[in-house]
């Protein structure tokens, strides 16, 4: 495969995920909302902490790896 090939695909994955990483940010900030609004129940803050935190930590993980590729790429 060219260099030319890889590249193309890699940014094509990049892009996607730049849009899956925008998308989920977008739903957590939703998440973090709910805490502060009037539908706020106690009962239901656990089930939207556990969503929360799991959102944060799947963004942070590609995020990490995306900062990887861009490390890897400068270097190049």
């Amino acid at each position: 495969m060219s260099d030319k090939t890889s590249d193309k695909k890699a940014l094509t994955k990049n892009n996607k995920t730049k849009q899956n990483i925008a998308t989920r940010i977008k739903e957590l900030d939703q998440l973090v909302e709910w805490f502060y609004s009037p539908d706020f129940t106690l009962e239901e803050a656990v089930p939207h902490y556990k969503k929360a935190r799991q959102l944060a930590a799947s963004i942070e993980k590609d995020l990490l790896s995306l900062k990887n590729e861009i490390a890897i790429l400068a270097d190049k």
